[in-house]
């Protein structure tokens, strides 16, 4: 859908030419000539920008005060100002005011679209980065209690103390995205959004366009089309480079030579940019064929944030399992089943090697499963083959949870259940089962009595 953009001109001309330049371009517009006007635009609908002129003839308000009102209820919404030589000095105040920028007559095309764009782009990500921070404090945080984890938050911390580059590393599952959020969001750079770039998700060919705004070629007579590159709209803010080990080599040396002077060609100013970069992997396993990769990898951390395995934080499984759990039934309107202590247990001995993106799979499946079911508590015996369960487990039978019993009833209730399982064993005939266990038919007699062992149908 095009972007809707009102055009606040009090020359009919300029108006016009504004409008058609951007229809041109493929944006709608609508035109106001007065303050009154303007407002009534606005609240007839709410543009995704606007184009403002610093001096309007006729009107109770000028393009300050509209700009002041305007900006008082529609804080996140762009607007670009026009002005001419002699309003310069205006046209900075209204910068201060909340503007986005400013474009001076005569209008130059090219300016017009690359700032309007920008302008457009910028409060889009501002939007998505007030949505994300509100999920951000109630979904992304490193969840657990282990001394891993402990260590794993002050290495956040300590990154986010800085603006030095950083990369993350860990094993596939290990919600690398979490932990670069996380640096991001606790750094002084927070009020803007961190821009992420998967190198893995686009063609080679792309890669240079989305970092640098260049490698595409245009056709004999198109006219150039200027793309703002995602180190331009990191400015001020991070740029997160997950998978950064999918990049070709060539890439190396041109983010290498930005490391050196935080610049870009076609941008005149130099970008405050901070990078972090995650590998699914151990960083010592990247292998660089050459010099300069070899360079860039060791430029790139000069912080390195290690992420644990799942193996080696056991401690935490049982606090992951419930709060993933709750999220998902909350999510889903599910009743939130309750995993059984022996349950836990056994999740704990699980090697997980998918890590904590496992971990959540599966206990989303555990969930879906019971949907429609009356079992409130999950035991061992319903964990699916996806997971090992110890072959010589007997923590849990029936939905009985011995690990939460005492010595004595514990010892009993395990007795029954040896004794059931000997007897089924042997057909029910006690001369065997006495025998083969080791006790007079007598005291076995006595035993599946005591136990209330079903002795009908049984064989002497």
């Amino acid at each position: 859908m095009a972007l809707d953009v009102l055009i606040v001109e009090d020359e009919e001309n300029i108006a016009d030419l504004i409008s058609e330049i951007l229809k041109e371009a493929g944006f709608s517009t609508r035109m106001a000539m007065n303050s009154k006007d303007t407002f009534l635009a606005v609240q007839d609908k709410v543009p995704n920008a606007i184009i403002l002129d610093v001096w309007l003839k006729g009107s109770e308000l000028d393009g300050l005060g509209i700009l002041e009102k305007i900006k008082e209820r529609y804080s996140l919404l762009p607007v670009v100002v026009i002005s001419g030589h002699g309003t310069i000095d205006s046209a900075i105040t209204a910068i201060k005011l909340g503007a986005y920028d400013y474009v001076p007559k005569p209008l130059s095309r090219d300016k017009l679209l690359i700032t309007l764009t920008r302008a457009c782009e910028a409060a889009r990500l501002r939007k998505e980065n007030i949505s994300f921070k509100s999920r951000f404090k109630k979904e992304s945080e490193v969840l657990g209690s282990s001394a891993a984890v402990n260590k794993l938050r002050s290495l956040i911390e300590k990154a986010a103390s800085n603006s030095g580059r950083v990369l993350i590393d860990g094993e596939f599952g290990c919600e690398h995205d979490t932990v670069a959020h996380l640096i991001h969001s606790k750094s002084s750079r927070s009020s803007r959004p961190i821009i992420t770039f998967d190198p893995s998700a686009v063609s080679e060919d792309n890669i240079l366009l989305e970092l640098f705004g260049e490698g595409v070629k245009q056709q004999e007579g198109e006219p150039v089309k200027k793309k703002m590159c995602l180190l331009e709209v990191a400015h001020g803010s991070s740029l997160y480079i997950k998978n950064v080990n999918h990049l070709p080599s060539y890439v190396h040396c041109r983010l290498l030579n930005f490391f050196n002077g935080n610049k870009i060609q076609g941008v005149k100013q130099s970008l405050d940019v901070r990078i972090i970069a995650s590998v699914a992997c151990k960083s010592r396993y990247i292998v660089a064929d050459d010099p300069i990769s070899r360079d860039f990898y060791e430029r790139l951390k000069v912080m390195e944030v290690s992420i644990p395995s799942l193996a080696n934080r056991k401690d935490d499984v049982g606090f992951l399992v419930d709060h993933y759990a709750e999220q998902f039934a909350k999510a889903n309107g599910l009743k939130k089943p309750i995993f059984s202590h022996g349950a836990i247990t056994t999740m704990m001995q699980n090697d997980w090697p998918g890590n904590l993106l496992q971990l959540r799979n599966f206990v989303e499946k555990i969930i879906i499963s019971l949907s429609g079911s009356d079992d409130k508590i999950v035991h061992v015996g319903m964990l699916s083959n996806d997971i090992s369960v110890p072959s010589n487990s007997i923590l849990e039978k029936d939905g009985v949870d011995i690990s939460v019993m005492s010595l004595k009833v514990a010892r009993d209730y395990f007795e029954k259940y040896y004794l059931e399982m000997q007897m089924n064993k042997f057909g029910k005939n006690i001369s065997k089962t006495a025998t083969f266990i080791g006790m007079e038919r007598s005291a076995l007699h006595r035993k599946l009595k005591r136990f209330k062992v079903g002795i009908k149908n049984c064989k002497e």
